[in-house]
């Protein structure tokens, strides 16, 4: 027996704080094809205003949700994924005109009502707050967040954990004590003068 997705039963997603759900998941509920989800985007583009209808995320930005994603096992995203589509509201309700459908127009209703509606914070049944990159800045000091606020350009919430591992695919080298950064300067400083 194969489980039916329903606007009920699908887990909040959240990118900069709005609730956001993936081409594939809406044209499952739309009873549609993420092809023509796409093609329709793709015909009615300036009809869709990014930050307003989607979010289109790409490299670092990208690679963070997905982990995150996998992590949460909430939203399934392949790898190969070089660029990710995000649809507000708005956007949902664009293509449900768009497909102009009975059920398209019937499971948007019922996303209005349990999944858009729903409030960011916390997954009632996982108890986990939901994916989530946004504009925020945390200030530290003695290891202590002294300070949260938003900020005006774009940026990405995560564990310290989460922006290590992400550093670090990047090829940066990661040294959080006053030990490490002296031991990594005398050790490659050895290394140019030899």
């Amino acid at each position: 027996m194969t489980n039916q997705i329903t606007p009920e039963s699908i887990s909040l997603t959240v990118h900069q704080n709005t609730p956001v759900i993936t081409t594939e998941l809406l044209a499952g509920l739309y009873g549609s094809s993420p092809k023509l989800i796409r093609q329709n985007y793709q015909r009615n583009a300036e009809r869709f205003v990014a930050g307003k209808h989607f979010f289109k995320l790409t490299g670092a930005e990208l690679k963070v949700f997905k982990n995150e994603a996998s992590k949460r096992g909430f939203v399934k995203i392949a790898p190969t994924t070089n660029h990710l589509i995000l649809w507000t509201e708005r956007g949902a309700a664009r293509h449900a005109k768009m497909l102009e459908t009975d059920q398209a127009w019937e499971v948007f209703e019922k996303l209005e009502d349990c999944y858009f509606a729903k409030k960011v914070g916390m997954d009632k049944e996982t108890s986990a707050p939901p994916l989530f990159s946004g504009i925020l800045a945390l200030y530290f000091e003695s290891n202590q967040v002294v300070r949260v606020e938003a900020t005006p350009g774009r940026a990405i919430v995560g564990t310290i954990d989460m922006f290590e591992r992400l550093i670090k695919s990047q090829g940066a080298v990661v040294l959080w004590s006053e030990e490490q950064r002296r031991d990594f300067v005398k050790d490659n400083l050895m290394k140019m003068l030899s």
